[in-house]
């Protein structure tokens, strides 16, 4: 099994990341990843009121991929990271001969969810496992 943590979004060239994961899996071995969503923390996206005052998620800047980083000084992508689709993550995983078995998109809880209600709403991570083919 490989695992990775927030951190595929870091990685500048994700196939050659990707291709590393499964070379060293055996077939039938797992991939589990959790990334930053990033239908939800794209470049732009800010947080703004619904008409009922609930919070919401505006998203502008979805389908250019590219490095970016927050303007928010203490946020944590301020250091900043690779914006990729969904699409992206999937299909890279797919062509490095990864096969997708299970993806969860958890609401935030405890403090993440008091300090950002936003999150309870909608997801502030996708995680997924994938199995390696034989």
């Amino acid at each position: 099994m490989v695992t990775c943590q927030l951190g595929l979004m870091d990685i500048p060239d994700l196939p050659a990341a990707l291709a590393s994961v499964a070379r060293v899996l055996r077939p039938g071995g797992s991939f589990v990843f959790v990334i930053g969503h990033p239908c939800f923390l794209a470049p732009g996206a800010a947080t703004v009121a619904t008409a009922d005052g609930g919070p919401a998620r505006l998203i502008g800047d979805y389908l250019r991929e590219r490095f970016w980083r927050s303007a928010n000084p203490a946020g944590v992508r301020r250091v900043g990271n690779h914006h990729r689709t969904v699409a992206t993550y999937l299909n890279t995983l797919t062509a490095c001969g990864l096969t997708l078995d299970l993806v969860d998109e958890p609401p935030a809880s405890g403090r993440l969810a008091t300090d950002q209600p936003v999150y309870r709403n909608v997801p502030i991570f996708l995680a997924a496992r994938t199995t390696r083919r034989p």
